[in-house]
């Protein structure tokens, strides 16, 4: 069945604050500007065939795990962060946004890890990258103009094929990694693609376990 949800205030979850896990047809969930999501949002297992459209102007935050974990079925899902738009989460050691396979992240915002922390015990929380979309495949990263797109490890991260725009003025920065990891292989089929217009950088914050390449590609690579 088809289903739109707008938010024009606060949806607050302990653990999901939105889950569809499931279920065929289109769903469209608008979180307008002013609006607040906090807790961890779940399109899970949309059907081949089924779309999920994620469209934020507001702000997505997660205290203690992912922003937004994705679909790695068959079908569509489209993430819109738009100008006005934050996705981010409290905890450094979380990915941002995490899975997916066909997902397409149109960001013309901000997309950001948390600040690195020192706990009470003195241990150090960092090491999760912005996106992360493991090992899906056929997912494009859209980083338009002036956006930003920050990872305490990486800024954009899979294990496979992966397309990525990063636009004029707009910036891919991992903190303590890359701005963009692959672990593809060198099939032509897990083909990383990367049209940048903007800065990419890997950085290093000089922790023990510090990767700082822009770019890092196991398998091919075409760099436009």
């Amino acid at each position: 069945s088809d289903v739109t949800v707008d938010n024009f205030g606060l949806i607050s979850g302990g653990e999901r604050a939105f889950a569809r896990d499931g279920g065929s047809g289109t769903l469209v969930f608008n979180n307008h500007f002013g609006a607040s999501i906090e807790g961890l949002m779940q399109f899970r297992n949309i059907s081949t065939g089924s779309t999920a459209t994620l469209n934020n102007a507001g702000t997505i935050g997660s205290a203690s795990s992912n922003a937004l974990q994705l679909s790695e079925s068959g079908g569509r899902v489209t993430i819109n962060n738009l100008r006005t738009g934050l996705i981010t989460n409290d905890y450094a050691g979380s990915d941002v946004i995490k899975d997916g396979r066909n997902v397409v992240i149109n960001n013309r915002g901000d997309i950001r890890s948390a600040a690195d922390q020192l706990t009470d015990d003195g241990n150090l929380t960092f090491g999760g990258d912005a996106i992360d979309i493991g090992s899906g495949r056929g997912s494009t990263v859209n980083n338009f103009a002036g956006a930003v797109v920050e990872g305490s490890r990486h800024a954009s991260t899979g294990k496979r094929d992966l397309t990525v725009f990063n636009g004029e003025d707009a910036v891919l920065l991992g903190r303590n990694g890359s701005g963009i990891n692959v672990d593809n292989n060198a099939s032509p089929e897990q083909m990383v693609k990367v049209i940048n217009h903007g800065t990419i950088t890997g950085a290093s914050m000089g922790y023990a376990d510090s990767d700082g390449d822009a770019i890092d590609a196991d398998g091919l690579l075409t760099l436009y």
